[in-house]
């Protein structure tokens, strides 16, 4: 078969070689790269391949058999360029999912009709042959295109502008590299389409000729250049932008030189002029943050700081982690810079600071051998030593002599049981004088953070004196002031028998019963101050038997007073031992204002779903505005008291069984409410 010359061979053949040695680079490492760019680009590179050879053989063949064989064969790579391309551009721009097998077989439909009808014998729908005709001394074969040619030729147009206008749009959006790598791709897509429409416009001197396989002797080098340096074909970009670009930390790349080759949309957002990051030296792109330029140029020797930034008038504080990029020689190559927003952690450190430093809580820290390695500042508040004096210092030289075993003690029990307590510990502060402190020991030796005792307490040397003032008044009130009341009490009696004017006698009469109320008192206190010294007893009773029996004790001492009780059979509940002297106080308390005005006093006992509920009522107000704030509220003010210890027992006997009382009817009703864990 005879065969002529051309100019076109070589650079048509470069492309050629040009394609196939891309696809086997691209194959030989497919399990590193992208599994659907791959498959489109090997097609595109063998496509490219096919058609550019079989090309040069067209125009180099001399009859018009051979030159529409070998025309037969270009569409066969055309064909399979104009579907790959755009595939792999697809792929490449991140839009897998268009990628389906039903999208795929559409966009083949016509590039395959195309081939189906130039391999058949109506090829005439796609183009007929007119003959032969020399061109500038070449030998080109006149075609004549078919409508298919025309369909064909729009759809593959419409397919190249959408593939450019998709690079073009990675090559605006994107930073760094992977913008460069875009606008080289997309020029190198512009290049085939341009030498397409320049040959069917026949805008250069070679009719018939078509420039589109020639201008991918062009492309390809292009796409070689972007594989070979950009790579992004390989898996670690498409990870870089699902993992990299939405990363919550900063990461900011710099080459040798110190300029900024790439920054995450965290750092660009996180940065004044982020956007214009890329591509600057370091000390300009960073120069608004001159605290963040100082910790990438002078790391710690972790290769870590701490820098505040501030954007947008807030202030965030951010952990800085740079790590040197080092070659396979050990020469510099770039610079990782990492920020981690740690503002939280932050502000709860020094929310956390700001407590130990304010806290009236001593807190320390003590080795196995009982040093101080950790004391708050609340030392120097409450003992006047400087924390930092006392670090290295026995805890035991400290305290008084006396109460080492107890410390002592503690720590033992902090050995066996992760927790001991000390109680009532004397402590001695920088003037030579003791506090008391009260607190406990905790065993945290295997604490990484601790490594030792944590030793926490609080100054109750206040509480303890005043606890002492409280017994020594106690006693006088239970013991001197009822054996001088006795005493009164006597002469009282004896100098009533022996006066006969009325007038004193009933002056002495006051006294005594004056007396009596003062030695019941006593009394009360002494029962009260039993009791409560011991700890609350909360036991089930039966609220309807101890509502009789107070009942029964006022009307002994009030017989003309009547008490109408209305009461269930039983009605148990939880109640203190203290319980029937306060349903006794509360009765007693109405008899003695029902006796002056002839109302009759109401004791009501009715179960609820929580427990039960005890009334005492009488017709008229019979309770102070000092007497509802002590039950209701438990606490007194100069302008409004209780008269005497009765009320303060019904509250303290309600409240320690976990019961509320309340005041109703403007100060006329009294209600107990008492739980039953058993009640339904």
């Amino acid at each position: 078969m005879p065969w002529s010359e051309t100019p076109f061979a070589v650079p048509l053949l470069l492309a050629a070689v040009t394609g196939l040695l891309l696809a086997a680079y691209t194959l030989g490492r497919r399990e590193r790269l992208d599994p659907p760019a791959v498959a489109a680009f090997v097609t595109v590179a063998l496509a490219t391949a096919l058609w550019t050879g079989a090309y040069t053989q067209q125009l180099a063949a001399t009859t018009v058999a051979a030159k529409l064989f070998w025309t037969r064969v270009v569409w066969i790579g055309v064909a399979l360029t104009a579907v790959g391309w755009p595939v792999f551009v697809l792929a490449y721009t991140g839009h897998r999912r268009v990628l389906r097998a039903r999208v795929l077989a559409a966009l083949a439909a016509l590039p395959a009709l195309c081939v189906l009808a130039v391999w058949s014998a109506n090829y005439r729908w796609l183009l007929t042959p007119v003959g032969l005709r020399d061109v500038a001394g070449i030998t080109v074969l006149e075609i004549a295109p078919g409508p298919l040619f025309v369909l064909f030729l729009c759809y593959s147009y419409a397919l190249d502008v959408v593939a450019i206008g998709l690079l073009a749009r990675a090559a605006i959006t994107r930073r760094g590299t992977r913008r460069r790598e875009a606008a080289v791709l997309c020029l190198g897509s512009v290049l085939p389409l341009a030498a397409s429409v320049a040959s069917v416009a026949v805008l250069h001197p070679y009719p018939y000729v078509d420039a589109t396989p020639m201008a991918f002797g062009v492309t390809l080098p292009l796409v070689a250049v972007v594989l070979f340096r950009y790579r992004p074909l390989s898996l670690v970009p498409v990870a870089r932008t699902q993992l990299l670009e939405k990363m919550s930390d900063g990461l900011i790349v710099l080459n040798a030189d110190e300029r900024v080759v790439d920054a995450n949309a965290t750092a660009r957002a996180l940065l004044a002029n982020g956007d214009g990051l890329i591509g600057r030296p370091a000390e300009r792109a960073l120069a608004d943050h001159p605290a963040l330029l100082d910790a990438i140029e002078r790391p710690d020797d972790d290769g870590e700081r701490s820098v505040v930034i501030e954007r947008d008038g807030e202030r965030r504080h951010y952990d800085v982690s740079v790590s040197v990029v080092r070659d396979s020689l050990g020469a510099v190559s770039g610079t990782l810079v990492s920020l981690r927003d740690i503002t939280r952690r932050r502000e709860l450190e020094q929310w956390y600071q700001s407590i130990v430093d304010r806290s009236t809580t001593i807190v320390a820290v003590a080795d196995a051998e009982g040093r101080l390695r950790y004391a708050t500042p609340s030392f120097e508040r409450t003992l006047d030593y400087d924390p930092g004096d006392i670090v290295g210092e026995r805890v035991t030289d400290f305290i008084h002599p006396d109460d080492v075993p107890t410390f002592q003690s503690a720590l033992a029990d902090a050995n066996e049981h992760g927790t001991g307590a000390l109680r009532e510990v004397r402590v001695r502060d920088a003037e030579d004088g003791w506090h008391v402190i009260e607190g406990q020991a905790r065993d945290l030796r295997d604490d990484p953070v601790i490594g030792g005792y944590l030793l926490s307490g609080h100054d109750v040397t206040a509480r303890r004196r005043t606890e002492q003032r409280l017994q020594a008044l106690n006693r006088v009130l239970r013991h001197d002031v009822r054996n001088e009341l006795s005493v009164v009490q006597g002469y009282v009696s004896m100098a009533r028998e022996r006066i006969d004017d009325e007038e004193v006698r009933e002056w002495l009469e006051r006294a005594h019963s004056a007396s009596e109320k003062l030695l019941d008192v006593s009394e009360t206190s002494r029962y009260v101050d039993a009791e409560l010294e011991r700890d609350p007893e909360v036991a089930r009773r039966d609220v309807t038997d101890a509502v009789a029996d107070a009942v029964a004790a006022v009307e002994r001492t009030h017989p003309d007073v009547r008490v109408a009780v209305d009461a269930p059979e039983s009605a148990r509940a939880d109640v203190t031992r203290l319980f029937e002297f306060a349903v006794e106080h509360l009765v007693r308390t109405a008899a003695e204002h029902a006796a002056s005005t002839d109302e009759d006093v109401e004791v009501r006992v009715e179960r609820t779903t929580a427990g039960v509920e005890l009334r005492v009522r009488l017709g008229e107000r019979w309770l102070s505005e000092g007497d509802e704030r002590v039950l209701e509220q438990g606490e007194e003010s100069p302008l409004a008291h209780a008269d005497g210890l009765g009320f303060w027992i019904v509250h303290w006997a309600v409240t320690a069984a976990d019961g509320t009382l309340a005041v109703a009817e403007d100060g006329r009703v009294v209600v107990l409410r008492l739980r039953d864990p058993d009640a339904s």
